[in-house]
């Protein structure tokens, strides 16, 4: 019998809104290989892309988002080869596009939208 491992990816998550609430749930998450950097200082931030196979923007859909900050991390991180996906959290009735949905698509490889918080870690946990 074969056994086949699965690379672990290193994932860094950061809140994309003012609040980043949903992002800074990742501090409890305990997931292997998942860490949360909070997107304020950008030297610090820098260092944290350092061996990341993956940034996480996540965000609540109502949130508002730093978009200039935002697209100058995704950039970045593309420049380091760095896999850019976006996470929004909405939790209210299904309605049209939003800006940040827009803002994410330009900033991100992949955008996800999930209806549930706990839906989030799960993501993110699959993405590992």
């Amino acid at each position: 019998m074969t056994r086949v491992r699965r690379a672990a990816a290193r994932i860094v998550v950061t809140g994309a809104g003012r609040s980043a609430g949903a992002a800074r749930a990742f501090l409890r998450a305990e997931l292997d290989g998942v860490r949360y950097q909070p997107l304020d200082a950008q030297s610090e931030f820098d260092g944290a892309l350092g061996d990341a196979d993956m940034l996480v923007f996540v965000a609540g859909a109502a949130e508002q988002v730093d978009q200039k900050r935002m697209h100058a991390v995704a950039s970045a991180a593309r420049g380091r080869g760095i896999l850019v996906a976006a996470i929004v959290l909405d939790t209210g009735p299904p309605d049209a596009e939003t800006r940040l949905l827009a803002s994410f698509r330009e900033a991100a490889d992949m955008v996800m939208i999930v209806r549930d918080p706990d839906d989030v870690r799960a993501v993110i946990a699959a993405l590992r």
